[in-house]
């Protein structure tokens, strides 16, 4: 991993400063970085907007918060597969990452854009942007598949947008390869196979569903088969979905 990525040091006092993350994360001296504001906040941590001093790159930095009872091997397996997937076009990749400082962190291209769940739901965009985008998705679904990833968590949120308005998948924390159990998801963007954790391994087919019902809520502001105010439980939301209809597009297109 050492030949892939540099490490980013950290002074004392930031890493003191970063570990009061939850209440406040300032990254004040990273070295190497010029930090400027938070662009996001999570469960797990902090997003930071920043610049790489030595190239002028204007990077984000995601600080993870120990305090909110890390997944190690979440974070890990993020890092890993961001940086096996090499670099695509629709994905993002890794600049640096730091494993062993307190808390843990990775830097990565900044994606302008913001998230496609932000970017729709504020602005207005054609019909012709938005198949401009569902294409994106398949050519950054074909290349991770083609490397033997699934990302397992695909949604409009996990999606972001360069300053180009171009697609650029995120988040590969739940993602993995198809001999890794679990049934990690999002309610909402999971077929039912996924939510009953049939067989116990990923499939190639969460994705392409994840994908549709994500291109579905992008045409219509619907989801396929989950509304809101829907229990909020797996095996209860794997049982509604069986058997109910799918409202055509052309019926709910707004």
């Amino acid at each position: 991993m050492d030949e892939h990525i540099e490490t980013i040091g950290l002074s004392e006092h930031a890493k003191e400063t970063l570990r009061r993350a939850s209440v406040e994360i300032t990254p004040l001296q990273l070295e190497g970085y010029e930090v400027q504001e938070e662009i996001g906040r999570g469960t797990y941590g902090v997003v930071w907007r920043a610049t790489r001093l030595k190239t002028g790159q204007e990077v984000a930095i995601k600080v993870l918060d120990e305090s909110k009872g890390l997944n190690w091997e979440y974070f890990r397996r993020e890092l890993s597969l961001l940086i096996d997937l090499e670099e695509h076009p629709h994905t993002l990749t890794i600049l640096d990452a730091q494993l062993d400082s307190s808390p843990p962190l990775i830097v990565m291209p900044l994606a302008e854009g913001g998230s496609l769940e932000k970017a729709i739901s504020t602005r207005g965009f054609s019909l012709e942007q938005k198949e401009k985008w569902i294409e994106q998705m398949v050519e950054a679904l074909d290349f991770i598949h083609s490397r033997g990833v699934i990302h397992s968590d695909l949604k409009p949120s996990n999606v972001l947008l360069s300053s180009t308005n171009d697609i650029r998948i995120a988040d590969f924390g739940q993602a993995r390869r198809p001999e890794q159990a679990g049934a990690l998801g999002t309610l909402g963007f999971m077929p039912p196979e996924q939510c009953e954790g049939k067989g116990g391994q990923p499939a190639v087919s969460w994705d392409v569903y994840g994908f549709g019902a994500t291109a579905y809520w992008m045409l219509t502001g619907e989801l396929p088969r989950y509304r809101s105010g829907t229990s909020g439980n797996v095996a209860e939301y794997a049982e509604e979905m069986k058997g109910k209809p799918l409202q055509p597009i052309r019926k709910l297109e707004p």
